[in-house]
This record gives C-alpha cells, structure tokens and sequence, in this order.
C-alpha cells in the first residue's frame, strides 16, 4: 500500500457514487483530505490537478457497447485537467463480458491517440489507488506542483524541509471549500497567521494573487456557520 508523502497535504475529492470500499481505501492512506461530492467529470479528483475516469471491467464493457465511454472521455478531456483511465479487473472478468478483445484494443487506442488519455490495467480497488498515487508523483515531477516557488522561498530562509507550524496552518485552510494547499499557502504568506486572516476583510482576502470570489465565498461561508 502507497501513502502519499509530500510536504503539503492532498485533496482528493471521490464522486459519491463510487462504493464505500473505494473511499475506505483512501481513508487508509496518510496526508489526505479526502471528500465525496458529486462530481461532474470523472470520479476521482486529485486537488484540482489530476481526474481519473475508474471504470470496473464490467462497467467499461457496458459503457462501450452504448457509447457512453467516449462521452464521458469527450468532456474531460475538454478540462485543463490532467486525466487519465482505470479499467478495473482481472482478464478473466474481461472474458466475461463478452466483448471482442478487438473491440477493446480499438477502444483503448482510441482513447490514447483521439483523446490523447492514457489507459492503465489494475486488478482491484487497492492497485486502482496505488496506480493513482504513481501517476500523480509523475505529475508532480513534471509540472512541480507540489513546491511552487513561494513553497521554496520559504524552504530555502529555514534551512529546514518543513515548518510544523506552517503545515498546522496548511491543514486547517486546505479543508475550505475552494482554497486547496496552493491558495492557503498564498494566503498565509500574506497574512502570516490565521488570527489575521480570519478577521481579514473581503478587499484584503482577493488581493491576494490567485484568489478569487468562489473562494471568498466558501471561506466565509465557514466562518460564518
């Protein structure tokens, strides 16, 4: 089992119909805030930065036959989010679903080359989490968004990996609504301390850059519950 070690914690949102199992295997992981919602796209997202379309082996052989796979493909890869598809099970279930291993391929090159989606092979729930948690590293490795260079300016004046008290505060302002780890850390680097933040003005929150009125929104709407 993989757990996700970063320095800041992730936010993952699991569409609420996916089954308990799957949020139970989330749960399992360190360094999660992990929320069902009702998704849109997808059924897995990863702090705004990665969705992924999980389809069980039955569900995939389902959703080719009416041709509702690509319409769900087509939309997010309408986003500017990195995306990628999980089909679920063994080969066995695929035999069983009665669909042409010609079919298959055909729908798997498809979705790679026209929707430019990779498509990865997992046998259960616990390697579908697993597999989501190496593609996101990889996304971390590529784009660097995990360590903005605000986060390395901070690093760089400790001289430490990490600021306990800077994590605390991390932790408490990822769980708004719409602020997720690269906002609150934008906001604490304006702000300094929670104390100041919270009696901030609504003119004072959106000066800060990459904030904007859904955010304000849901974080008033906490403050003030």
């Amino acid at each position: 089992m993989i757990d996700f070690s970063s320095t800041l914690p992730l936010q993952v949102f699991i569409d609420d119909r996916e089954p308990e199992t799957l949020f139970l295997e989330f749960e399992k992981r360190a360094n999660l805030f992990v929320t069902k919602k009702r998704l849109f796209v997808g059924d897995i997202l990863f702090d705004d930065e990665m969705q992924v379309e999980r389809k069980t082996v039955h569900d995939f052989s389902q959703s080719l036959k009416d041709g509702r796979l690509f319409d769900q493909l087509r939309k997010m890869s309408k986003t500017k989010i990195s995306t990628i598809l999980i089909i679920e099970g063994n080969e066995e279930q695929l035999e069983k679903s009665k669909v042409r291993s010609e079919a298959i391929q055909a729908a798997i090159a498809a979705v790679s080359f026209s929707f430019k989606i990779p498509v990865l092979r997992s046998e259960n729930i616990a390697q579908t989490v697993d597999m989501m948690f190496h593609c996101y590293r990889q996304l971390e490795k590529i784009n660097a968004l995990r360590f903005p260079p605000i986060w390395n300016n901070i690093k760089k004046k400790s001289h430490h990996s990490y600021d306990p008290t800077l994590l605390k505060k991390l932790r408490v302002l990822s769980a708004f609504p719409g602020l997720g780890p690269h906002r609150s850390l934008k906001l604490i680097q304006k702000f300094s301390t929670l104390e100041k933040l919270f009696s901030s003005s609504k003119e004072d929150f959106l000066s800060v850059e990459g904030i904007g009125k859904k955010s304000w929104n849901g974080f008033d709407e906490i403050l003030r519950s």
